[in-house]
């Protein structure tokens, strides 16, 4: 079996408004996707926003999504008879910052694949001070990931928004 999943930052830090959701909609039911990771949902409730237009067009997913202590949030959505479980936050991801998101994790299972999904959105920005602060943060994520491959797990999926340009 293979499985199709993607990411996709919805540009949450602006209103989205009806015609984007109808066009976040189309969008999504075109990829048809088993597992997309969504950066920048905004407000919370958006995330059931897409999954009510997905539903209308015939497509059926769930969602998870924690609450980030900025309003920019990282959700998985997801289509039924894919696991998506143990939803939790990288402690420290945010390097202490409540402005900055926490990279989310989740553990999957699509048929008989399973892995450890890390869903990121670092900070944004060109200049060095943010890139020092997506360097400390891919260590603290970086660090995660060794942890888990110490403990065997070696299928890690890891998604999302790292605002970096070739090069960085």
């Amino acid at each position: 079996m293979t499985a199709k999943v993607a990411v996709w930052n919805i540009a949450g830090f602006k209103q989205i408004s009806d015609a984007r959701l109808a066009n976040q909609v189309t969008g999504l039911a075109i990829l048809d996707a088993e597992l997309v990771t969504l950066v920048e949902v905004k407000p919370f409730a958006h995330m059931q926003r897409l999954i009510d237009g997905l539903e209308d067009c015939g497509c059926v997913y769930n969602s998870v999504m924690l609450p980030q202590a900025s309003d920019l949030n990282i959700g998985i959505l997801f289509k039924e008879g894919v696991e998506v479980t143990n939803p939790r936050f990288i402690d420290g991801s945010d390097l202490g910052d409540p402005t900055r998101r926490k990279a989310m994790v989740v553990d999957i299972k699509i048929g008989k694949f399973d892995a450890t999904l890390i869903a990121v959105h670092l900070k944004s920005g060109r200049g060095a001070a943010e890139q020092k602060i997506r360097d400390a943060q891919c260590k603290v994520i970086g660090a995660f990931i060794a942890d888990l491959r110490a403990q065997s797990r070696e299928d890690i999926l890891l998604m999302g928004d790292f605002n970096m340009i070739p090069g960085e």
